[in-house]
């Protein structure tokens, strides 16, 4: 195997690895926000984490009780969605919340321990993955497209008898 092919292998697999990973996140998200219960909760803490970086995350921390137990939680998204965001998000949220508060959380009724905060897709981080996997894909299209031509023009060269 000559090395654009290698390398329009190796692009192939980059893209769909990023294609599976962004749909598995969306998956989550989906399967979290569809199956969730409301339940009313309250706010024990929130703070703004500074994180390496730019990076900075919201720590809302809340309980809730489901079937008649009490439970704490302080994730914001549904399914595997990190909760570092920019500053600014970052500090919307942090600020969103004040102790004492009574809001809604979204509970997942197999698993009560499991519940989120905000009912929304990490729309960003989906694109990212999905968008990145897409180039990366189209770039091995292209990658076999370029050799194969190469190898037309190759042959039409020694047919022309130019080297």
């Amino acid at each position: 195997m000559d090395s654009l092919k290698l390398l329009a292998v190796l692009f192939a697999v980059g893209g769909i690895v990023l294609l599976g990973i962004g749909g598995y996140v969306l998956y989550t998200q989906y399967t979290a926000i569809q199956n969730a219960e409301t339940v009313n909760a309250t706010i024990e803490s929130a703070t703004l984490e500074d994180k390496a970086g730019s990076k900075f995350a919201p720590a809302v921390t809340y309980s809730y009780e489901y079937e008649g137990k009490q439970y704490r939680n302080d994730v914001l998204y549904p399914g595997i969605v990190t909760h570092e965001t920019s500053g600014d998000r970052a500090f919307e949220i942090s600020h969103e919340y004040e102790q004492g508060d009574r809001i809604t959380a979204y509970v997942d009724p197999e698993d009560p321990a499991k519940a989120f905060l905000i009912e929304k897709f990490a729309s960003r981080m989906i694109l990212g993955f999905i968008g990145g996997g897409v180039f990366i894909t189209g770039l091995a299209l292209i990658t076999l497209v370029w050799d194969r031509r190469r190898e037309q023009f190759r042959g039409w060269l020694e047919r022309a008898g130019i080297e």
